[in-house]
């Protein structure tokens, strides 16, 4: 009996040690590359199937085989203690780098808000619209609360005495309208030039020649008056679009032309745009036409009375200069460096960071932090 038994187990044992054999010469054969015609190579044949003590093995051919066994080697190299560590350490010195930088930035666009940059842009036309002009005696009548215009000031009165179109010698003293301007500091004696915005007029033409020419005159103090007391006219160069004239715009002009001398005005156009505010009103979009100015003496005063003076303008260049005030640093700059940093710095993408969420819930439940690694550094 005790034979028997002992004989039985002697063969289970000698079954189990060769079904043994048979599974390790089974997985010896996946460092082979197998074949199904006689022991020839094939290469085609990538899988064979080995029936093995009832268990179904799959044998891989030599390139599975290496990538499977190359997989495992970095998946525990990647669990290594000492190499876990230096990832944590990579892990936070670029998490700092990437603050230190978000901080940077994000200051940087702030300021950006607050001082837009500016750009200056010059465009040439082969024409440009003169501006509406207006002339007005520097002395203004000492009645500002009275609208109506009475001139009980002679010597606060200015006249016009001839136009001159310089290109084709045309008179154009028609086109000049008297405009008187009752402002807080007083009643100005003025005229206006080219108001109509539906008739504008053009020049194609710069520098002296290609100007108009105007001739006024006006009463001066009389000798008993104390020296102080001025004689001359101011200007103004206003956008042709049918706006009214500001009259704190003539109270506080500052550009004039004194008597006995023709002033020549060289006018440049500027354009100012503020594409920062986002916004078409004219308070902070403007047409403004800059000058500089020169004189020659080429008038004579008839008596102590009475003084004449020459107003002359043009333009400098047939070309408008553009001031455009813009944003430097735009949210959409701040989003690109911010997301190109990200990546850089920790090779994060939207997806990877959107299923991170899903993997810190799992390693939460799992009180494992493995499945982090693996996301963040697979």
């Amino acid at each position: 009996m005790s034979s028997s038994s002992s004989s039985s187990r002697k063969n289970s044992g000698a079954s189990k040690g060769s079904q043994k054999s048979d599974i390790k010469g089974a997985i010896d054969l996946g460092d082979l590359e197998l074949s199904a015609d006689g022991g020839k190579k094939n290469k085609k044949v990538k899988v064979e199937d080995i029936e093995t003590g009832g268990k179904h093995i799959e044998v891989m051919d030599n390139q599975e085989h290496t990538a499977l066994r190359e997989d495992i080697g970095v998946d525990i190299l990647m669990k290594n203690k000492f190499v876990r560590l230096w990832m944590t350490f990579v892990w936070l010195l670029m998490t700092g780098l990437f603050v230190w930088f978000a901080v940077r930035v994000g200051k940087q666009y702030a300021a950006s808000q607050k001082a837009p940059t500016s750009t200056v842009l010059y465009e040439t036309e082969s024409r440009l619209a003169i501006p509406k002009v207006v002339v007005c005696n520097w002395n203004q009548d000492g009645s500002p609360s009275d609208p109506t215009p009475t001139y009980t000031c002679p010597e606060c009165v200015i006249q016009l005495t001839s136009c001159t179109i310089l290109s084709n010698f045309e008179d154009c003293s028609s086109q000049w309208r008297r405009y008187p301007i009752q402002t807080t500091g007083g009643l100005f004696d003025c005229w206006v030039f080219n108001e109509d915005p539906n008739n504008v007029t053009f020049s194609a033409t710069t520098a002296y020649s290609g100007g108009i020419s105007t001739v006024w005159s006006m009463n001066i103090f009389a000798n008993e008056f104390p020296p102080a007391n001025r004689a001359g006219a101011q200007l103004s160069f206003f956008l042709n679009d049918g706006t009214e004239i500001d009259n704190a715009s003539i109270y506080n002009e500052v550009q004039f032309a004194p008597i006995t001398l023709d002033s020549f005005f060289a006018m440049r156009m500027v354009q100012t745009i503020h594409t920062e505010l986002d916004t078409t009103d004219p308070l902070y979009n403007t047409t403004t036409y800059e000058s500089v100015v020169s004189a020659v003496s080429l008038l004579q005063t008839p008596n102590d009375t009475v003084a004449y003076l020459g107003i002359s303008f043009s333009f400098q260049t047939l070309s408008k200069q553009i001031i455009q005030f813009s944003i430097g640093y735009t949210i959409d700059n701040l989003f690109g460096d911010l997301a190109g940093m990200i990546g850089t710095l920790m090779g994060l993408d939207a997806i990877k960071l959107s299923s991170g969420f899903a993997i810190m819930y799992l390693a939460a439940k799992m009180r494992n932090i493995n499945p982090l690694e693996d996301h963040f550094n697979g």
